[in-house]
């Protein structure tokens, strides 16, 4: 647990450096629409719990495949796997 806090907080202090040496591109993404949001829930929604924690650690917080398998505790070509799982299914709703 000691080692799972102290890699997130090395890992946000280094996100933090590398978007301020690569400067701001653009303008910030603008918000998420009711729709936008809506069509993500019923997403996450239709999807098993797994897939779905995988999808929200990847998606909504930004987290690495190595992050998100030590926290769901499998391997991070395990997390790949899910990933394809999940854009498939994206891809079959479309």
């Amino acid at each position: 647990t000691t080692h799972l806090c102290l890699n997130t907080l090395r890992n946000r202090r280094n996100r933090v450096r590398l978007l301020d040496e690569r400067g701001s591109v653009g303008e910030a993404p603008a918000p998420p629409t009711a729709e936008t949001r809506l069509s993500a829930q019923e997403l996450l929604a239709a999807l098993p719990d797994p897939l779905a924690q995988v999808a929200v650690h990847y998606y909504f917080d930004e987290m690495t495949h190595e992050e998100i398998a030590e926290i769901v505790g499998v391997s991070r070509r395990h997390v790949g796997n899910l990933l394809q799982q999940i854009q498939e299914r994206m891809q079959a709703r479309a």
